[in-house]
C-alpha cells in the first residue's frame, strides 16, 4: 500500500498499514511481513509534516519495529538505529501525554536490550530514566500497562543486583516506587520490586545514610512482611530491616535502634538460621558492645559468628566475610580479657579470609583492614616483627584497593597511622612517622563531623602528633574525642587516659593543669564501660602521679586502692593460668606501692586493705585455688593440709571481694 504523496493523511495511512503488518508479524512470524512493516513506518515518518501531534508516536513505531528485527538479525546497528529513532521520539513528545508513555516504554525497551549486550552501563541509566517517564505517563486503563511494569521490574531487579558496581541508586528507587504505587497490593509484580527497593534503599544507606531512607526502607520491608507472613523470606527480609535500623543508629547515636536491630535480627535467626544471619547477628551484636561495652554482648557475638562459619557450606561466596567477622569478635574479646587464644584465633581466620578469596574480590580491602588490626594487636602483645610487617602491608593494599569515594576508606586510612606510628617506635625511621601524620589526618578530614567513628580517626591521628613532639597538637585532637563520645562509650575512658598523660608532664610544674590530669585519670578509672586494662592503668598512672608529686599521698593511697579492687576484673578464672599469671607479673609490684603511699599519708584507710586485696589476688591465681589436691595428700598429707586452709582462706576473701569464678 501506498498513499498519493499530496495525500493530507499520508502518514497516518502508512503507519496504520504499517502497524496492521507489525501485528501480522506478531501472529505468523513471517519476516517478509516485518520488512514490510518496516517500510511503511519509515515512509510514514518520512511524510510525517513540522509540528504533527503524531510525530512522535510515528518514529517511535518505527523504532519498534527496527528493534523486532534486531531480534531475528541480531545486527547491532538495527538496535543502534532502533534507539536513535526512539531518542527522537522522546525529543518531541509532550510530557504527561499518553503517546509519551508509549515512547519512552520503547525507547527503555531497546535501551535494555543493548545494554544486555553490550553491558555498558550507561545504557541501562537511560533505560530506567525512559521506563520511569512511561510509568509516570501511563493511564491506568492503558493497554500497554502491564508492558511497562514488567520493563521496570526488570531494570530494577537489574540495578539491584549490580550490588557495589552501581554508583547511583536515586533513579532506580524513583522507578521502584513510581511502579509499585500504580499496582494493586496484591498484583504479582510487587514482591520483586519490593524485594530489589529494599536492597537499593540499603545501598543507598550504605553510601549516603539520612533518615528519611531508613524510614523508607523499614517502611518497604514491613510492606514484604505483610506479602508473605509465614514464608522462609521472611529472614531475608528482617535482616534487612536490621541493617537499616543500625544505619538509624549510625545517624542518630540512638542506642534503642541497636536494640531493635539485635531483637530483628534474632527474629530472622529464629525464622531461617542460616549464616546469612547468623553473622548478621554477631555484627550487630558486636556494635552494642562497642557502644556499651558489655560483654555478655561481645560473647553472643563470637557463639553466633562461630555458628555461621561452622555452618556454611564450603562454597559459600560469603565464608569470608563469616570468618572475617568471626577475627573482630574475637580480636576484640582478646581486648576485653586479654586471653591470648582469642588473639591467635582471630589471626588464624583473618588469614583463612583472605585466602579464600580472588586477588580482585570487592571485599578484600575490608578483609585486609580488619586483619591488619588483630596482627597489630598481637604484635603489640608479643612484640614479633613479622606480625607488624604483614600488618603494615596488609593496611597499605587494603587503602590502594579502596575507592576514594568508599565510605569505610577513612577508616582503613587511620588503621595505616596506626601501624605506622607503631612501626616507627619499632624503625625510628621518620618517613614511618611521616605517612602515619598524612594518613591520620586524611582520615579525620574526610569524616563528617556526626561519624560515630571520628573519635577513633582524632585519637590516632593524636599518637602521630605525641609523637612527632607535638603534644599540643594531640592533646587538642584528644580534646575533641572526647567530646564527640557519647558519655557512657567505653572508648571514651581511653581518650581521657591518653590526653591526661600527653599533659602529664606539662601538670608538673601547673597547679591547674595537675587537678584536670587527675581528674581525667580519676574519670578513666571509674568508667564502668572502658575495659578494665584500661581503668587500672588510669588508676594506677594517677597514683604515681600524686606520689611523684610529694605532697598528694593520700591520693596516691586512695588510687593505689581502686588499682587493687580491679585486679579480680583483669585476671578473673576464665582466662587460661598462663594468661592470668602474664597479666599479673605487670603489676606484681602494687601491693608494695599501695602500702608505702599509705604509710607516707598516714592514713591505714587504703594501705593494708590494699595490700592484702592484691596479694589474695596473686596468691589465689599462683595456687589455682581450684587444683585438685589428692595427689599433693598422696605424696605430703601434712602440706597439702596447709595448702587446703590457705586455699579456703583465700576463696573466701575473693569472694568477699565479689569475684565470680565462672562469669
Amino acid at each position: 500500500m501506498d498513499a498519493p504523496i499530496d495525500h493530507p493523511q499520508r502518514a497516518i495511512l502508512l503507519s496504520s498499514f504499517g502497524l496492521a503488518l507489525q501485528a501480522r508479524y506478531g501472529a505468523n512470524g513471517n519476516p517478509a511481513d516485518l520488512n514490510r512493516s518496516i517500510s511503511a513506518l519509515q515512509r510514514a515518518a518520512d511524510a510525517m509534516t513540522p509540528g504533527e501531534p503524531a510525530a512522535s508516536l510515528y518514529l517511535s513505531n518505527l523504532a519498534v519495529a527496527i528493534k523486532q528485527r534486531y531480534l531475528i538479525s541480531r545486527d547491532p546497528a538495527d538496535l543502534d538505529e532502533a534507539i536513535s529513532l526512539g531518542r527522537a521520539a522522546m525529543a518531541i513528545a509532550e510530557p504527561g501525554e499518553w503517546s509519551t508513555a508509549v515512547c519512552a516504554g520503547s525507547l527503555a525497551s531497546a535501551l535494555y536490550a543493548r545494554f544486555t549486550a553490550q553491558h555498558d552501563e550507561t545504557d541501562l541509566r537511560d533505560a530506567v530514566s525512559a521506563a520511569g517517564e512511561a510509568v509516570r505517563s501511563v493511564g491506568p486503563d492503558d493497554p500497554n500497562r502491564a508492558t511497562y511494569v514488567d520493563i521496570a521490574t526488570g531494570l530494577v531487579t537489574e540495578v539491584a543486583s549490580l550490588g557495589d558496581r552501581w554508583p547511583d541508586v536515586e533513579d532506580a528507587i524513583r522507578l521502584s516506587q513510581a511502579t509499585t504505587a500504580i499496582l494493586d497490593p496484591t498484583e504479582p509484580k510487587v514482591v520483586p520490586l519490593l524485594t530489589a527497593s529494599q536492597w537499593l534503599l540499603l545501598k543507598k544507606l550504605q553510601r549516603q545514610p539520612d533518615a528519611a531512607t531508613v524510614h523508607e526502607c523499614v517502611a518497604v520491608g514491613r510492606r514484604l512482611l505483610e506479602q508473605f507472613p509465614h514464608d522462609t523470606r521472611r529472614a531475608a527480609v528482617l535482616s534487612n530491616i536490621a541493617l537499616a535500623e543500625q544505619a538509624h543508629f549510625d545517624i542518630s547515636g540512638d542506642i534503642s535502634a541497636l536494640d531493635e536491630g539485635i531483637r530483628t535480627t534474632q527474629a530472622a535467626v529464629d525464622a531461617d538460621p542460616r549464616s546469612d544471619w547468623l553473622s548478621n547477628l554477631s555484627n550487630v551484636l558486636r556494635r552494642r558492645y562497642e557502644r556499651l561495652g558489655t560483654l555478655g554482648d561481645l560473647d553472643q557475638a563470637v557463639r553466633a559468628a562461630r555458628r555461621a562459619v561452622d555452618e556454611a557450606s564450603a562454597d559459600d561466596p560469603a565464608q569470608a566475610k563469616y570468618l572475617s567477622n568471626l577475627a573482630l569478635a574475637l580480636r576484640m574479646r582478646y581486648e576485653h580479657l586479654g586471653e591470648p587464644r582469642d588473639l591467635d584465633q582471630a589471626v588464624e581466620n583473618g588469614r583463612r579470609a583472605i585466602s579464600s578469596v580472588t586477588p580482585d574480590d570487592s571485599d578484600r580491602p575490608m578483609l585486609l583492614s580488619n586483619h591488619s588490626v588483630a596482627l597489630r594487636v598481637r604484635y603489640q602483645a608479643l612484640h614479633r616483627i613479622d606480625d607488624l610487617d604483614e600488618a603494615v602491608d596488609a593496611a597499605r593494599t587494603a587503602v590502594r584497593l579502596s575507592d576514594v569515594h568508599d565510605r569505610h576508606r577513612p577508616g582503613r586510612l587511620t588503621n595505616v597511622s596506626a601501624l605506622l606510628v607503631t612501626h616507627f617506635l619499632r624503625s625510628g625511621v621518620p618517613g614511618d612517622l611521616d605517612e602515619a601524620l598524612a594518613t591520620g589526618r586524611e582520615s579525620v578530614s574526610t569524616t563528617p563531623a556526626n561519624d560515630p567513628r571520628r573519635p577513633l580517626f582524632l585519637s590516632n591521628l593524636a599518637a602521630a602528633l605525641a609523637y612527632n613532639d607535638e603534644p599540643q597538637g594531640a592533646a587538642e585532637q584528644l580534646r575533641l574525642a572526647i567530646e564527640q563520645s557519647p558519655a557512657d562509650h567505653p572508648d571514651r575512658a581511653t581518650y581521657m587516659y591518653s590526653r591526661a598523660n600527653i599533659l602529664a608532664i606539662q601538670a608538673r610544674d601547673n597547679a591547674t593543669l595537675a587537678e584536670e590530669v587527675l581528674a581525667a585519670w580519676q574519670d578513666a578509672a571509674l568508667s564502668t564501660t572502658a575495659a578494665t586494662s584500661v581503668r587500672l592503668s588510669a588508676a594506677h598512672t594517677r597514683a604515681e602521679f600524686a606520689a611523684e608529686s610529694g605532697n598528694l599521698w593520700s591520693l596516691a593511697s586512695e588510687s593505689y586502692s581502686q588499682a587493687a579492687e580491679l585486679l579480680p576484673l583483669l585476671v578473673w578464672r576464665g582466662l587460661q593460668r598462663t594468661s592470668r599469671e602474664a597479666l599479673l607479673s605487670r603489676w606484681a609490684g602494687l601491693p608494695q606501692d599501695a602500702v608505702a603511699a599509705a604509710t607516707e599519708s598516714g592514713d591505714s584507710q587504703y594501705g593494708l586493705p590494699s595490700m592484702e586485696q592484691s596479694r589474695a589476688v596473686m596468691w589465689s591465681q599462683l595456687l589455682d585455688v581450684r587444683t585438685d589436691l589428692r595427689a599433693l595428700h598422696r605424696a605430703a598429707p601434712a602440706l597439702m593440709a596447709g595448702l587446703a586452709h590457705v586455699r579456703a582462706e583465700l576463696e573466701a576473701l575473693d569472694n568477699g571481694m565479689g569475684v565470680s569464678g565462672d562469669s
